[in-house]
């Protein structure tokens, strides 16, 4: 775990402690791991320090997966910004990133969900962040793909079902990823992700 470095008093400092922590545990622990007491021990605070700024773990979670939504964003926005990034090679160059995002987070809403319907505030006041940013990158990925099946001199389908198949295809592929099974099955993994993208823009583009 992370030491933590913030003086007494910096609030936005001990913030940032307490995300570090979390990230680091749900990473190494995964969502089932994922606890209060050990979030405050990996942060240096107490519980009730650490309750002060989050009052459940499905705030901690949310947090979290909102600063990463936001490096995604960035992080297609600037790959698709080289030149001669056509569709396959934009999904190629994203998916080591997709997979890491799946294998940390990923895996876990259904999970982060069911226990967010247990609150007992309600008020989940921290998923009106978490939704921008899923839709701010949401909204990156399909406008990169676009443009990079554009420079490939094809234009995707305009059915908002189309951006659901492609995601739908990549959430398949790195929770394939994730789980190891290219092991089992004898296959490169870039391998499959070049063929499945090949795919994606002979059947989705007109």
């Amino acid at each position: 775990m992370s030491e933590p470095v913030t003086r007494r008093g910096d609030r936005e400092g001990r913030r940032r402690d307490i995300l570090r922590a979390a990230s680091e545990l749900l990473e190494a622990e995964g969502y089932d791991g994922f606890h209060m007491r050990e979030i405050a021990r990996g942060a240096g605070v107490s519980a009730g320090t650490l309750y002060s700024y989050f009052q459940t773990k499905e705030h901690i979670f949310a947090d979290l997966a909102t600063e990463e939504f936001g490096r995604l964003r960035r992080r297609i926005e600037k790959l698709s910004a080289e030149p001669g990034t056509g569709f396959t090679r934009l999904l190629e160059a994203l998916l080591p990133d997709l997979v890491h995002f799946h294998g940390v987070f990923g895996k876990h809403f259904s999970t982060w969900v069911r226990s967010r319907q247990k609150d007992a505030d309600g008020s989940a006041e921290y998923m009106k962040p978490f939704e921008t940013s899923y839709l701010g990158m949401m909204g990156q990925l399909e406008d990169s793909l676009r443009r990079a099946a554009d420079r490939d001199g094809q234009r995707l389908d305009a059915s908002p079902l189309c951006m659901r198949l492609i995601w739908s295809t990549i959430v398949g592929l790195a929770d394939e990823f994730v789980h190891r099974r290219h092991e089992a099955h004898s296959y490169d993994p870039e391998a499959l992700t070049r063929y499945a993208s090949s795919a994606l823009l002979a059947a989705l583009s007109r």
